[in-house]
């Protein structure tokens, strides 16, 4: 039951049923502790305890007289008695705002508000939206890079999202309580700022019309000053439900997934990560052999930001799947459902063998050994191993399936236990070589058509990890990649310092093939700097400790000189 307040006699209102009385709420932004942050239901307790509304006639008047004492007094935040005058103004005397009509003190009443809060901005008459830091008369049709609304930071926090979309009617405010537009007359620009669709913010089709993976795309890149509310916040957005526990960290992420495939039957949920079609390069470049080899990601992810990129993929049809893959309409499919257990994710998916695309794709069965120069000697390095692939329920905007690489632990070979999801892609011309690292994969439903492939596929019940938590390296490995300390020797006084460090995604790059680097060394002089390391052949298996097992290796050396330094 929902406290609301009262915005003529300044008390708490606890209305039963929200659906049988007016009431108007409001979407903000919090400020930080630093800048005074927002009063809560502790500090209005307290207004309200020194200034208790009149009492005489209200029982025959209405509305009932305004409690100046209360809203005119200086401990009452300036946000607080804004937004009470626009809604009286408006002709609404209840209006719920987060940051006091929740008593934080209660977990109780923090997990009924949490879970319900989607519906609360639904059934609200109207959602004020107050933009602090955009300045009266601000054009909010303006996109360019330095427009005052694009740049709001509303647009930008995690508990904004379900604040646009669940309210039918959306008034924005600036800095100064004047009127911006509305979300209907500013739809065309809140796509481009938020990426939902119009059709969405205008209610002409509903919410659920969107698939899993493009919900998610919308909350990439918000932030929530709790890492858990990244996964809280969206709650209403997929219609689920879940108890917060805060201190869980990334792990409520994890939660939130699960309860979505439970409920929604769409495997755009798993489409998450980089996506690459490494056969286009390979049509389009060069005749020489695609190698993949394999990196390890569990199925599920850890933040919506992994979703920027999937925002195109949508759930298809049995039928419309079975006819892509190659068979008649009556194939017996695998259930979408999926069962936690604590070795994985168990789901039945249609699998491909590698060895079906021999005639695209060079397969790496066996630890081929590539070769590998440097100044000081020749070395010979393990590259990694794939298994098959996974064809998920879903295509893209283009028609194109949504494809996982599948691997397997060494001690899992033959077995469908453990497996991760991920490869390591490489396009092989006699002119130049392109690699990258991909989670997802989107190949054109002919390839898949293909009688070798369609006569190898399979349905197979599969345990994916849910989740593949990289292990920490050694505190001396992650400090190894810089060197800190380094003074220019022509001015030895001034104490400027200076950092050289590899770029970490180099670093992940290199660690995904095999390598490790060991740590910088440095030594300047007036005429160079020469920066020293070593590259390691660093097999290991994702599944167990981190253990560097230095292999053979190659010496480094960077000379960097510049006469103008």
């Amino acid at each position: 039951m929902p406290r609301f307040l009262d915005t003529y006699t300044g008390q708490f209102v606890w209305l039963a049923d929200v659906g049988t009385t007016p009431y108007a709420i409001l979407s903000h932004t919090w400020r930080s502790d630093t800048d005074g942050g927002e009063q809560t239901y502790d500090d209005i307790l307290k207004l309200q305890s020194a200034y208790p509304p009149s009492t005489q006639n209200q029982q025959n008047v209405y509305p009932p007289p305004l409690n100046e004492p209360f809203f005119s007094h200086p401990g009452l935040s300036e946000k607080i008695q804004g937004i009470c005058a626009v809604a009286r103004r408006a002709g609404y005397r209840l209006i719920w705002i987060d940051s006091c009509c929740i008593d934080k003190r209660s977990s109780a009443e923090l997990t009924e508000a949490i879970n319900s809060m989607y519906s609360l901005y639904r059934d609200a008459n109207v959602c004020y939206v107050y933009l602090a830091d955009v300045p009266d008369g601000a054009d909010p049709r303006d996109t360019g890079d330095d427009s005052p609304f694009k740049n709001s930071r509303w647009h930008k926090r995690g508990w904004t999202l379900q604040e646009l979309i669940a309210p039918a009617r959306v008034v924005f405010l600036s800095r100064n309580w004047m009127v911006l537009g509305t979300k209907t007359s500013l739809a065309s620009t809140l796509e481009a700022i938020t990426r939902v669709d119009v059709a969405i913010l205008t209610g002409m089709v509903p919410l659920d019309s969107a698939s899993v993976a493009k919900r998610m795309s919308w909350a990439a890149g918000r932030e929530t000053t709790r890492v858990e509310d990244r996964a809280y916040s969206l709650l209403g957005i997929f219609k689920v439900h879940m108890s917060p526990i805060y201190g869980e960290g990334a792990n409520a992420f994890l939660r939130l997934q699960e309860e979505i495939i439970k409920h929604i039957p769409d495997q755009s949920v798993f489409a998450w990560g980089t996506s690459r079609n490494p056969l286009e390069h390979y049509r389009r470049m060069c005749r020489g052999p695609l190698v993949l080899s394999e990196v390890g990601l569990g199925l599920l992810a850890t933040s919506p930001n992994v979703f920027e990129d999937a925002g195109d993929v949508s759930p298809i049809s049995t039928s419309t799947f079975a006819t892509y893959i190659g068979r008649d309409h009556d194939f017996a499919l695998p259930p979408l459902h999926c069962v936690f257990t604590p070795q994985g994710v168990r789901i039945g998916l249609v699998l491909i063998p590698l060895t079906a695309l021999h005639g695209t794709v060079r397969v790496l069965h066996k630890a081929p050994m590539a070769s590998f120069s440097s100044v000081d000697e020749e070395v010979e390095l393990p590259l990694p191993l794939l298994r098959s692939l996974a064809i998920l329920r879903c295509q893209d905007k283009e028609g194109k399936l949504i494809v996982l690489p599948l691997r397997y632990s060494e001690n899992d070979v033959g077995r469908a236990e453990n497996v991760m999801v991920g490869a390591h892609w490489h396009v092989m011309c006699p002119f130049k070589q392109w690699h990258s690292s991909t989670r997802v994969i989107r190949l054109p439903p002919d390839v898949l058509k293909a009688p070798d492939v369609v006569a190898t596929s399979m349905c197979a019940d599969t345990s994916i990890l849910r989740h593949y938590e990289e292990p920490r390296a050694p505190k001396t490995h992650r400090d190894g990649f810089s060197k800190a300390g380094w003074t220019d020797p022509r001015h030895p006084g001034d104490g400027k310092q200076a950092i050289v460090r590899f770029a970490p995604e180099c670093v992940e790059e290199l660690r995904t093939l095999g390598f490790a680097l060991a740590p910088l060394d440095c030594q300047c002089s007036q005429e160079d700097i020469v920066l020293t390391t070593t590259l390691y052949c660093a097999p290991r298996d994702p599944l167990r400790d981190y253990e560097m097992k230095r292999g053979p290796s190659a010496r480094i050396h960077f000379r960097l000189s510049d006469a103008r330094w």
